[in-house]
């Protein structure tokens, strides 16, 4: 079709040429224009809605970790819709990021409560944070100062950091870490930092009360960017009371991140949080989502595991952000501790599209949770049970099975697409004609081949897993450059 117009658009061109002396600059560039709306028309058309919003942080593993090529950048742009990095790492490559994904956010890392290691003596001293016996606070493992987020030089210093870092880089905000509780918990400081107005140590609801109205003072005098922040922790953190609640962060920034959604970076890949604050990590999102506001989920894994194991937490984060999201939520999944750098982890299931949800998600009597989509549909079981979900249609999973019931094991969970047209079913093929889908701790399948074999239950071990991991990637055609 595309070659046909263009060949139209050159016999109109040649006609013209044969019929008068010379054509006029006007009609010249009326036919010009009607070659370009001949080639727009002719462009793939956009992909349909899609629920799963993705961000990256790129700016952990260190200064070899941040010198991306075009490609890396170019990448990480088709791949994510939100990204914090350095304000030294995509300067070069921001126009042409945007002219791949025209919605990419980025936002520029700002510490938002710390001055670096070297800068012990950079400030006035009135605004660092002081311990009981008047000496300067330090982070254990960094050695970077703590500040007096109560301070108005700090404040406003982080406000001009936040401006100056958003415009040299031409990204289009600022992210504040170190807001959440993590400083006045036990041992993450040299001492115990002291609240100027009490001369007390900082509880955990004065300190996000004031780290709450730090950002909120960021955000205000920065009103035409994005300013997001890092400190709600986990659901049970943004709800609870006597831990601020880590919500009230959003009281003044647009986003958060939550660094602990569904589990923490240091948790054993074999160990998984009660039904009941796994549905507080939910529940989390749908709030903030009501608000108006965003959480940056962020599901990382610190220890080693299995393949099989990282694909289980993986598609249960997955499938539990998917519970949630209202659609404008963002969800990070690192197998590597947030240490890639700008080489962003990607795998085939960050990339499935259930379209949008139609309801919010519902409770099933045998401790399930599901939700309905536009072009799919979820399901998730966060108790210690194996529990049955019959699906309300044939729907295909993310190992390609086309399936009508799916039975989950204890902590997992699973993202349904519908099957594209002329796809066969269970309902209606002769081969493997069962209707039910098991989805274990990892589900695979085998097949050398780059199309997926229908499969109606799946033999787990580590091995098949590992060599599925290793196909897929093989499969993936490379993005251009």
């Amino acid at each position: 079709m595309r070659a046909g117009w263009f060949a139209l658009a050159a016999a109109v061109v040649v006609a013209a040429g044969a019929l008068l002396p010379a054509l006029t600059t006007s009609t010249a560039e009326g036919l010009k224009s009607s070659a370009r709306r001949a080639r727009a028309t002719t462009q793939a058309p956009a992909p349909p809605p899609n629920a799963l919003k993705r961000w990256a942080a790129t700016n952990g593993g260190g200064p070899q970790a941040q010198n991306p090529t075009l490609a890396q950048a170019l990448t990480a742009a088709r791949n994510y819709d939100l990204i914090l990095a350095t304000k030294n790492s995509y300067p070069p490559f921001v126009a042409q990021m945007r002219q791949v994904n025209p919605g990419l956010r980025l936002v520029v890392y700002l510490n938002g409560t710390y001055a670096q290691s070297d800068q012990g003596a950079a400030y006035p001293d009135a605004w660092y944070a002081r311990a009981a016996d008047g000496s300067k606070v330090r982070s254990k493992s960094s050695g970077n100062y703590l500040m007096d987020p109560t301070s108005q030089g700090w404040i406003n210093d982080r406000i001009q950091t936040c401006a100056q870092y958003a415009a040299s880089s031409g990204y289009d905000g600022c992210y504040l870490d170190m807001l959440g509780n993590a400083t006045v918990g036990p041992g993450y400081d040299t001492a115990a930092p002291i609240n100027p107005a009490t001369h007390q140590p900082w509880t955990r609801v004065q300190w996000i009360g004031a780290t709450s109205r730090l950002g909120a003072a960021v955000a205000a005098a920065n009103a035409s960017r994005l300013v997001v922040g890092n400190g709600i922790a986990n659901g049970n953190q943004y709800f609870d009371p006597a831990s601020g609640p880590t919500s009230s962060l959003l009281n003044g920034l647009a986003g958060a991140n939550a660094q602990g959604f569904i589990r923490s970076e240091t948790d054993a890949l074999t160990d998984f949080r009660a039904a009941k604050a796994w549905k507080n990590d939910v529940d989390m999102l749908a709030n903030a989502g009501a608000r108006g506001r965003f959480v940056m989920a962020m599901t990382k894994v610190g220890k080693p595991g299995t393949a099989a194991q990282l694909r289980q937490v993986h598609r249960y984060a997955l499938a539990s952000f998917l519970l949630g999201t209202n659609g404008t939520q963002y969800f990070y999944f690192s197998p590597n501790g947030n240490d890639d750098g700008v080489a962003a982890p990607d795998t085939p299931d960050d990339h499935v599209n259930p379209g949008t949800p139609t309801a919010a998600y519902s409770g099933l009597a045998n401790g399930a949770y599901v939700r309905p989509f536009t072009a799919g549909y979820v399901a998730v079981n966060p108790t210690t049970a194996t529990v049955t979900v019959r699906l309300p249609a044939t729907y295909t999973d993310l190992d390609g099975n086309a399936v009508q019931q799916a039975t989950l094991l204890p902590h997992t969970g699973m993202v349904f697409t519908a099957p594209a047209e002329g796809t066969s079913s269970t309902t209606s093929t002769t081969v493997s004609s069962t209707t039910s889908s098991t989805v274990h701790p990892s589900t695979t399948t085998t097949t050398r081949s780059c199309v997926r074999r229908r499969r109606t239950m799946s033999t787990i071990t580590a091995a098949a897993a590992a060599a599925e991991a290793a196909r897929l990637r093989r499969c993936r055609p490379r993005p251009a450059p």
